[in-house]
């Protein structure tokens, strides 16, 4: 069932957005075709690499080390590490 929108500003614009990203995430998720994805936090790759803070900082800044941040916690997919292993 789709539901109709009135975008009236930008506000509006981008929560039509996010709307439509669900939307896409949720039907994907019934149909099985999104895969689950592992999520390290700093601490864990603290430990698994021996780094400090100023090292996965570093990395970050310079772009070596993607990453996302969700509510001030920054997020690195287990994926993007396999370019930290071999530095």
């Amino acid at each position: 069932m789709k539901k109709e929108f009135h975008i009236i500003d930008a506000k509006d614009a981008l929560l039509y957005d996010i709307y439509l990203l669900l939307t896409q995430v949720i039907e994907n998720q019934m149909k099985g075709t999104v895969k689950n994805i592992e999520y390290y936090d700093n601490a864990d790759l603290k430990r698994m690499f021996n780094l400090g803070d100023k090292s996965l900082y570093r990395r970050r800044k310079e772009g070596s080390l993607p990453y996302i941040k969700i509510g001030g916690k920054i997020y690195y997919r287990a994926d993007a590490l396999k370019n930290l292993q071999k530095k």
